[in-house]
């Protein structure tokens, strides 16, 4: 297997060809045939459109809104007629799965992060007293609170935070290949 890259190309060609690709988007190419027609990537060319939708959605945010509420608009649509009985289920699985790929590709499908904590319904003591202490408080109040608890004068220095998490795992070193 070849890896295509290393080719690097300027701004000024990676425009010309960003260019290109939506003139060809808007005559009704799909990325395969744009990126043949270019002589580029298939990849290269999703990254090219990804950035392209990327860059709308912080320079023209309303226009990006506006594609957002069409593509909120032809989801309701096709719910309704899942719903009335007058499209398949079969048809709407597979129309569903061509609209996900065009929703990544053009960065509607925005990336989500999130975190999962565990925590304990068991509070400390001093977890409760503090939650007493503050009780009706409004945010300026607690921020007051704050700075006065960091400019107590401490006792003992406190561990830093990072303490309380597991150091991150080395990777394991190579095999060595001990066979004379």
């Amino acid at each position: 297997m070849t890896r295509r890259g290393n080719n690097r190309t300027t701004k000024a060609q990676q425009a010309e060809r960003q260019a290109k690709a939506v003139e060809l988007v808007k005559e009704g190419l799909k990325p395969g045939e744009i990126a043949e027609q270019l002589g580029a990537g298939r990849t290269t060319i999703w990254r090219d459109l990804k950035s392209l939708m990327k860059t709308l959605s912080t320079t023209n945010a309303e226009s990006f809104q506006q594609l957002k509420q069409e593509q909120d608009a032809i989801l309701r649509k096709m719910e309704e007629l899942l719903l009335t009985d007058k499209v398949d289920p079969e048809i709407v699985r597979e129309w569903r799965a061509i609209r996900k790929d065009i929703n990544e590709l053009w960065g509607l499908d925005e990336a989500r992060k999130s975190i999962t904590a565990h925590v304990s319904n068991e509070h400390s003591r001093e977890y409760l007293l503090f939650r007493e202490a503050v009780a009706g408080l409004d945010e300026s109040q607690l921020q007051e609170v704050y700075r006065f608890a960091k400019a107590i004068k401490r006792t003992w220095t406190p561990p830093p935070i990072e303490a309380d998490f597991p150091p991150p795992m080395r990777a394991l070193p190579e095999a060595t290949d001990e066979a004379d």
